[in-house]
C-alpha cells in the first residue's frame, strides 16, 4: 500500500477510486506535479528508490495516467526521477547542478532542498521603501506608497548563487514578522498573509551584474546573471508581492516544456470562433499555473 499522501489530501489511498477535483486556475498536470514533488520531499521516497507502478500512483492521486504520465515526464526533465525502460522509475541521485520547471512556483529553497543540496543564508536584510513607478504598478498601489523590502543572499557549498529582492505589500505583512524570519519569504507569504499566495506573472531574462550585484554574487562585474521578476498574486487575483531573483547559472538554471496549441481546424482553413474561444480559455488557465 502507498504511504499516505502529505497535507493530509487523502486519509487512505484506497479512497481514491476516482477523480479528485480539478484546482481551481491550475492545470491538472501542475497539481499532480506537486503532489509528486512531496513524497520525494517529504522523503517517503528517497535518492534511488523506485516508484510505485503508474497505476498505482495514477489511483493513489486520483487523476488519469496520461496526466500523471505528463507530471512525470516533468519531474524528469527537472532531473528529480529517472524512467529506466521496463525496470520502473526511480528518484534520481543527487547532483551538484539545481535546474527547476518554470511550470511550478516554488522556492529556490526548497527546490535546492529537493535536490538533496544545502542551502545557507549568506545575508538577510529587512527595510521600508517607498515603491517606484514600475513596482508601484506592478503592485497596483500609488508611487511612493511604503512596502516591505527584503533582501536574501542564498549559497550552496559556501558559494553565492541566488539573490532575492523582495517587495510586499505592507498591508500583508508586518516589518517586525519579517524580521524574525530565516525561511522562505514565499513559503511565508503562502502560511501568514490574509490573501493566500497562488501564481505570479512573471519574465525571464539575462542581466549584466553591476557593481553591487556582481559583489553581492561574488562574480566578475558584467557576468550574465539570469533574472526572474514577478508579480505574485493570490487566489483572488490581487498582487500581494513583486520578486527580483537573481541566478548565477551555473549552479542553477530553469526548464520548461512547450506546447503546440491546436485550434482545431485543418491546415489552410479558418479556426471555427468555439475552438477559438476553447483555445484562449486553456491559455489562460495555463498561465495561472507557471511561475
Amino acid at each position: 500500500m502507498l504511504p499516505r499522501l502529505p497535507r493530509g489530501q487523502i486519509s487512505d489511498p484506497r479512497q481514491a477510486t476516482g477523480p479528485r477535483p480539478r484546482p481551481i486556475a491550475r492545470p491538472l498536470y501542475i497539481w499532480a506535479v506537486d503532489a509528486l514533488y512531496e513524497l520525494i520531499e517529504s522523503g517517503v521516497y528517497t535518492a534511488g528508490q523506485s516508484l510505485p507502478s503508474e497505476g498505482e500512483l495514477a489511483a493513489y492521486l486520483g487523476v488519469s495516467r496520461s496526466t500523471l504520465r505528463e507530471a512525470l515526464g516533468y519531474l524528469e526533465k527537472d532531473g528529480f526521477i529517472v524512467r529506466k525502460h521496463g525496470i520502473g522509475t526511480f528518484v534520481a541521485p543527487h547532483t551538484n547542478h539545481i535546474s527547476s520547471g518554470l511550470e511550478r512556483l516554488a522556492s529556490f529553497r526548497s527546490v535546492a532542498e529537493l535536490a538533496g543540496a544545502s542551502v545557507v543564508v549568506m545575508d538577510r536584510s529587512v527595510s521600508l521603501v517607498g515603491a517606484d513607478e514600475s513596482v508601484a504598478e506592478a503592485l497596483q498601489v500609488a508611487p511612493g506608497t511604503e512596502l516591505v523590502r527584503v533582501e536574501i543572499t542564498n549559497a550552496l557549498d559556501d558559494q553565492p548563487v541566488a539573490y532575492l529582492d523582495g517587495l510586499i505589500d505592507r498591508r500583508w505583512v508586518t516589518l517586525e514578522q519579517l524580521s524574525d524570519g530565516q525561511g522562505s519569504l514565499l513559503e511565508f507569504l503562502c502560511q501568514y498573509t490574509e490573501l493566500p499566495v497562488s501564481y505570479s506573472r512573471s519574465e525571464l531574462y539575462a542581466v549584466e551584474a553591476d557593481g553591487a550585484l556582481a559583489a553581492r554574487l561574488g562574480v566578475a562585474e558584467g557576468k550574465a546573471i539570469l533574472n526572474l521578476a514577478e508579480t505574485v498574486f493570490s487566489d483572488k487575483h490581487v498582487p500581494v508581492a513583486f520578486f527580483r531573483n537573481y541566478f548565477v547559472t551555473d549552479c542553477y538554471n530553469f526548464k520548461i516544456v512547450r506546447r503546440i496549441v491546436r485550434s482545431g481546424a485543418t491546415f489552410g482553413e479558418p479556426s471555427r470562433e468555439g475552438n477559438a474561444v476553447s483555445d484562449q480559455k486553456h491559455q489562460e488557465g495555463a498561465e495561472h499555473g507557471t511561475i
